[in-house]
């Protein structure tokens, strides 16, 4: 049987090392506010709730990202959990509380069934990222 990682470290919108237990095995070096390359930046991948990904092996973040289904992405814990995109280097986005009413309207607006793709604007403020556009790629 294949050693598996959780996906249950990453870095959250803030540039904050987020650990839950099992994570230990993660590498995650990117230092706080590392991902504002300047004032506004723009994030794109598969949607998907905080609550799926951070069950999900690590090895199988893209495959899981990519079969995420709406119904699943709409359901009432899911929208409580929050929203992260699966990036095309496999990355985790986290994105901020404040997207998830964007990110629910774009999910509900989405023709697929599977795999919804988005990009989302953010600027920077203070020492967080802010969501101010939520689009269906």
């Amino acid at each position: 049987m294949a050693a598996h990682s959780f996906a249950t470290a990453f870095i959250d919108y803030s540039g904050t090392y987020i650990a839950v237990p099992g994570s230990e095995q993660c590498d995650f070096s990117i230092p706080k506010g590392a991902l504002m390359l300047g004032r506004t930046e723009t994030v794109a991948g598969y949607v998907v709730d905080l609550l799926c990904v951070r069950t999900w092996f690590q090895d199988d973040i893209w495959e899981r990202g990519r079969m995420h289904t709406r119904e699943c992405a709409l359901r009432g814990c899911s929208i409580e959990s929050g929203y992260a995109l699966i990036q095309d280097d496999r990355s985790i986005a986290v994105l901020d509380p404040e997207a998830t009413p964007l990110v629910v309207d774009a999910i509900m607006q989405s023709k697929s069934e599977i795999g919804i793709r988005l990009r989302v604007e953010r600027e920077q403020d203070g020492d967080r990222a802010r969501s101010v556009l939520v689009a269906e790629m």
